[in-house]
């Protein structure tokens, strides 16, 4: 059971780190932002089709990229923790197989989405705030 809860705290903090260290939830923003700049775009009756076009291709080039970047962020995220983990299964200090059952069980799901919200609420008082 031991091994089992640190190979989640491993997968969990090490996905959480990893996501913060490559600012995904920034470019999750910006896609956001971007998608919301095109709708103002095509409610703007002040702006040609044309003009609309070019914006709106120009956003939709960008809003890609930024995808191509979450997907790999979030590979990273899932996959080194993953990864690590493995590497302490073969070295048989714990059981991948029983860290990703546990996962998959309500209870610990809960209390990893409870403690992560808690723990992010603590660190963003902490964290600068940016525009």
């Amino acid at each position: 059971m031991l091994s089992s809860l640190i190979g989640i705290t491993i997968l969990v903090a090490g996905f959480a780190v990893i996501l913060e260290r490559v600012q995904l939830i920034a470019f999750t923003r910006r896609v956001i932002s971007l998608g919301r700049a095109s709708l103002q775009t095509i409610k703007d009756p002040s702006l040609s089709d044309a003009d609309k076009e070019r914006t709106i291709q120009a956003n939709t080039i960008a809003m890609f990229r930024l995808l191509g970047i979450l997907l790999a962020g979030m590979a990273l995220a899932v996959l080194v923790p993953l990864l690590f983990v493995w590497v302490l299964s073969q070295l048989g200090w714990v059981s991948l197989a029983s860290v990703l059952t546990a996962l998959t069980r309500w209870d610990v799901i809960a209390a990893v989405s409870v403690l992560g919200v808690i723990i992010y609420r603590i660190c963003s008082k902490w964290r600068p705030k940016t525009t």
